[in-house]
């Protein structure tokens, strides 16, 4: 065979490149990865007997009367909380849950006193305390006794939170003197809501520990060998596959290519859901030979490791299939 003819084999008309990823199959397109997950599975059969279990002492009559007539806002939580955590991360979302909402209605009052608050005032406060502040006395002293005697005060300011403390107290308190003209429990104020969120929390609380109960430890350990290691090991089966390739087979490159290029994709999705995961393990109340310390020293090599087999170990980007063709057209097919 020639050289002309192998430049004009090399310049014909080649096919089209494949898609570098998958074909999104549409909204549903989770279901199929989702029950090939044992872990998935376990924490939707979980899920499942805490809303069943919810739902059955909605209608069974002691829960149901104890519960009052909002029993159904129960089903709602485990609706829109399953139990899908691990113990310790469960139980701390649920005490941010009863105990952070008070603060986070303070936090909003004192977002919006400080935004009402006049930056022209505070700018002749602040003068006014630079010019009183007394070389001889400790600077932090100092202004901790400025703020609580009422230097930087501001009407605005004032009135907002002022606002805050007559709806949390008195607009309340309001509302709770219509108790005692009324002769049963039935409109009590926790009631409604209270009430079955402590059941619901409960349940979620007893199906963790009773029904396929993992530790923070444990998720993050099967979350590395499913979504780390996986990807790894088959990056490094693709490069081995890679070198039996021959180099003319331009549409098998092209398919290696996507396949690598998608890989990578679940490698850098997988170690980003890992150091999130990491960042709560010292939640973990379990005792195991790995321990939250132990942990966060693979978590801190997940990243230098995941360039070693996402790009060493990848032999064939889109500028090395390029060179291969340049290549393959001054080199005889063997093949042929």
């Amino acid at each position: 065979m020639s050289l002309e003819n192998l430049k004009n084999d090399t310049q014909k008309k080649r096919p089209l490149r494949r898609p570098l990823h998958k074909k999104d199959d549409g909204w549903f397109s989770w279901v199929m990865p989702a029950l090939k997950s044992r872990r998935m599975l376990k924490t939707w059969f979980r899920s499942c007997v805490a809303l069943c279990v919810t739902l059955i002492l909605m209608v069974v009559p002691g829960p149901s009367l104890t519960m009052g007539q909002a029993s159904f806002f129960a089903a709602i939580l485990a609706t829109m909380l399953p139990p899908n955590f691990a113990f310790s991360v469960f139980f701390m979302a649920m005490m941010t849950l009863f105990l952070g909402t008070p603060h986070i209605l303070q936090d909003s009052f004192s977002y919006t006193a400080h935004a009402v608050r006049s930056t022209s005032l505070l700018a002749q406060q602040q003068q006014k305390f630079q010019a009183s502040i007394d070389p001889n006395v400790s600077v932090t002293l100092q202004t901790q006794l400025a703020t609580f005697h009422g230097l930087f005060l501001d009407v605005r300011s004032s009135a907002i939170h002022g606002v805050f403390v007559f709806v949390g107290s008195y607009a309340l308190a309001a509302i709770g003197t219509a108790g005692p003209l009324i002769p049963n429990t039935e409109y009590m104020i926790p009631k409604p809501f209270i009430l079955p969120a402590c059941f619901y929390v409960a349940v979620a609380l007893a199906s963790i520990v009773f029904i396929f109960p993992e530790s923070l430890s444990h998720v993050w350990l099967t979350m590395l060998l499913d979504d780390f290691w996986t990807p790894t090991l088959d990056l490094f089966r693709l490069q081995s596959e890679a070198l039996t390739v021959a180099p003319s087979d331009h549409a098998k490159w092209e398919e290696m290519n996507a396949r690598g290029t998608e890989l990578r994709g679940k490698l850098l999705e997988g170690l980003e859901e890992l150091t999130q995961k990491a960042g709560l393990i010292d939640l973990d109340c379990s005792l195991g030979r790995l321990g939250p310390a132990d942990l966060k020293k693979i978590s801190a090599e997940l990243k230098s490791m995941m360039f070693r087999a996402g790009y060493a170990s990848l032999p064939f980007p889109k500028y090395r299939v390029s060179n291969v063709r340049q290549c393959t057209a001054f080199v005889p097919n063997v093949h042929q």
